[in-house]
């Protein structure tokens, strides 16, 4: 006799993992965010005095991070030492204003040269 077919198992479906799509979104939004504060931050410049005493040019941001992370590098360092500026010309490199590549560096040449006095 033939055999009466069995019933059909219920098939189970299987349950993929949800990911959490909102925590990968938001980290690569801050992710996104701090590459790109990073990347702006290396196309300023600013000129000031190096550990050695001489006037520079420095690529980045004039601030220091705790644990000793500094926002900036030397980027160019002159041979002229601070102490033969004029109080003037000192101040005008240690108010670390942001410029330019081409700006900071034609500063440095000016002050190299005496072009200028005050700023």
């Amino acid at each position: 006799a033939p055999r009466p077919p069995r019933p059909a198992r219920p098939q189970r479906r299987r349950r993929r993992p949800r990911v959490p799509v909102g925590p990968i979104l938001v980290l690569f939004l801050v992710a996104c965010v701090i590459l790109g504060a990073y990347y702006a931050s290396q196309t300023v410049y600013f000129v000031g005095a190096s550990d050695d005493g001489f006037v520079s040019v420095y690529r980045g941001l004039p601030y220091d991070l705790p644990a000793g992370i500094d926002l900036y590098s030397v980027n160019y360092e002159s041979g002229l030492p601070v102490d033969e500026l004029t109080a003037a010309q000192r101040r005008t490199i240690e108010d670390h204003k942001l410029r330019s590549h081409n700006d900071a560096n034609d500063l440095v040449r000016q002050l190299e040269t005496g072009e200028i006095q005050t700023r």
